[in-house]
């Protein structure tokens, strides 16, 4: 069966349109507007904004690009220019600015664009965001409070606001700092200082310097000096840079024995579990704990407690009551 004349007409169309999509691209213009510069990508005979300074507006029905917005037939007295992703500046008119722009001009009147993101604006002043979790920070949209900045709880849409003096950081509020700089890099009692008070312990890590009233764990207390010193690898608790008291689990060496922490405890030693920690003989094992060995190996194990003389009493009231009833 051969082809007939229609069919072989909508051949010859469909190749005309792959053609065209080939040598103009998927989204070129196919409309005859002239100084068309962008048409509808599903509609591609439809103009939607023009190049060369002109503007899109309609006339008689007729969509054309025109040096101005005033004389058309859609009210759309609002100029518009914007540049596409190519970098090309196009113009179209607008019945009003919408969201995402701003409005000037009483006779002459234009269309700008607020900030990325920012859904109403009082020109160069962000009012609000498209997205409802985000934040207005110097008049931008942003996802979070930048480094220096707080989120002010207390007003709507939310808003990042800066914080006090020589804050680095803050939370709440402007005064309450959370790390500092030069010339006040102490942080003491969410205030910046200079210097820490003589009863206060300087605390100094690569977070910032604070001003405390006791070392936190991992370090010790060095009195004399008023710091808090870090202790030896390891070590989860010391006295001093070299006596630990207590040991990290997590580091593999959590048995505490002379000071030291250790993988396993020495041979010969006592070894009490509960609290990982190593003894050199019985006598040394913690109160309420006794020595006992199991397969050539010390230990310090829990001792029982004896039964209290409330027990006893007990049971011996229960044996005559029982006699009692007997006889």
């Amino acid at each position: 069966m051969y082809p007939t004349l229609a069919s072989f007409n909508k051949m010859r169309i469909l190749l005309f349109l792959l053609c065209l999509a080939f040598v103009y691209g998927e989204n070129e213009c196919l409309t005859e507007v002239p100084h068309c510069g962008l048409c509808n990508e599903d509609k591609p005979t439809e103009c939607v904004a023009c190049k060369n300074n002109k503007f899109l507006t309609i006339i008689n029905d007729e969509q054309s690009c025109e040096d101005d917005c005033l004389n058309n037939d859609q009210d759309d007295e609002y100029h518009y220019q914007y540049t596409d992703e190519s970098g090309v500046e196009l113009g179209k008119c607008l019945p009003s600015c919408g969201y995402g722009k701003f409005a000037e001009g009483d006779t002459d009147k234009w269309c700008y664009d607020c900030g990325e993101g920012c859904k109403t604006c009082d020109k160069d002043k962000c009012l609000s965001c498209f997205k409802d979790e985000h934040l207005i920070e110097l008049d931008e949209c942003v996802e979070s409070c930048t480094k220096g900045f707080f989120e002010n709880p207390n007003v709507t849409p939310k808003e990042c606001k800066k914080c006090d003096g020589n804050c680095v950081t803050c939370q709440g509020s402007a005064t309450n700092c959370l790390t500092c700089e030069n010339p006040t890099p102490w942080l003491q009692g969410g205030v910046c200082a200079g210097s820490c008070l003589d009863t206060k312990y300087k605390h100094d890590t690569n977070e910032g310097k604070k001003c405390l009233d006791e070392c936190p764990g991992g370090y010790y207390e060095d009195d004399y000096e008023m710091t808090c010193e870090k202790c030896g690898e390891d070590c989860k608790a010391c006295t001093d840079g070299d006596s630990c008291t207590e040991c990290i689990e997590e580091s593999g060496k959590e048995y505490l024995e002379d000071g030291q922490c250790i993988d396993k405890c020495s041979e010969g030693m006592w070894i009490y579990v509960a609290e990982k920690k190593c003894f050199e003989s019985e006598d040394d094992c913690p109160p309420g704990t006794h020595g006992e060995q199991e397969e050539d190996k010390n230990y310090c194990v829990e001792t029982p407690a004896p039964p209290s003389f409330g027990g006893y009493l007990f049971s011996g009231v229960a044996i005559v009551l029982a006699l009692v009833t007997l006889i």
